[in-house]
């Protein structure tokens, strides 16, 4: 299928799935060091680079569900629009009404759910209203809080990836 005129190139597309996985492997190397702020923002940017080259790849398909955005350029798109497409488009299943205020609800569900957990961790520690505002929020300071917080972000990550991956399989080439 040809892009459409000032869609993302082929090539493009590639420097994103690089991207996902430069930023993936870059998360766990600041983990290891126990930057947590720059490595569950390297999640976060991971996930939204790696559903956005899902996203064009899978475009057609997409278009054809309703699920595309009709007036967002995917390149513009956040990480809180990409994962709302991927829920919507059926790769991240849920199973829990959205609404809680409870930030951890969204772990007792499905990926679909879960990845909203990681998308609230990950706009604390990038958008200084959102930290300030929540009564819960990472102690970047404390390894013993931060360590799990980060395993629990990195397992959401690699679930995510696998449901990318497994669209990309059931429609390879729209």
């Amino acid at each position: 299928m040809d892009a459409p005129s000032g869609a993302p190139t082929p090539q493009q597309v590639d420097g994103l799935v690089a991207l996902a996985e430069d930023l993936f492997n870059e998360a766990q190397r600041c983990a290891d060091a126990e930057l947590w702020r720059a490595a569950i923002l390297s999640l976060g940017g991971a996930v939204e680079a790696a559903i956005v080259a899902t996203a064009i790849r899978l475009e057609a398909r997409l278009r054809e569900q309703g699920a595309w955005p009709r007036t967002r350029d995917p390149l513009r798109w956040s990480l809180g629009d990409a994962t709302q497409l991927a829920r919507n488009a059926g790769w991240l299943a849920t199973s829990l009404t959205h609404g809680s205020d409870d930030l951890f609800a969204p772990l007792q569900g499905e990926v679909g759910d879960a990845v909203r957990f990681l998308v609230a961790i990950r706009n604390m520690l990038v958008h200084p209203g959102v930290y300030i505002r929540e009564d819960v929020r990472p102690d970047l300071a404390d390894i013993d809080q931060m360590r799990p917080t980060y395993e629990i972000l990195h397992g959401i990550a690699a679930q995510v990836f696998g449901r990318l991956s497994e669209a990309l399989t059931l429609h390879p080439s729209d």
